[in-house]
């Protein structure tokens, strides 16, 4: 497990396979492993960014309620770490923070 920092927030993260980036984006209440199989069969063609969101798994649990722009942020904290995107996959509410990775300029890769 590796970390990334958003705003003081711990964000814990994995990665597995080589190639194209990859970023899976859960929904609220989910950590990375709630992608069942799907991750490791990817990772042979992808560079597969899994990480848990705040308040779930090994990431901080910081008072809450949520919001999507700061989950959207925790993201690119993730990515941010000398990568470029091509392509996320999202379950709901992840697909929001997709609206809110654009929202925070990273439309086209990041």
């Amino acid at each position: 497990m590796s970390e990334a920092t958003n705003d003081g927030v711990r964000i814990a993260y994995e990665v597995l396979g080589d190639g194209e980036p990859l970023l899976f984006v859960h929904g609220l209440g989910y950590d990375r492993r709630g992608w069942g199989p799907l991750p490791a069969l990817l990772a042979a063609d992808f560079q597969v960014l899994l990480f848990d969101n705040r308040g779930v798994g090994e990431s901080d649990v910081p008072e809450g309620p949520y919001a999507v722009s700061q989950m959207a942020a925790d993201a690119v904290a993730v990515v941010v770490i000398g990568r470029r995107v091509v392509a996320d996959l999202a379950a709901d509410p992840g697909g929001l923070l997709g609206g809110g990775l654009l929202l925070l300029g990273l439309e086209g890769g990041f």
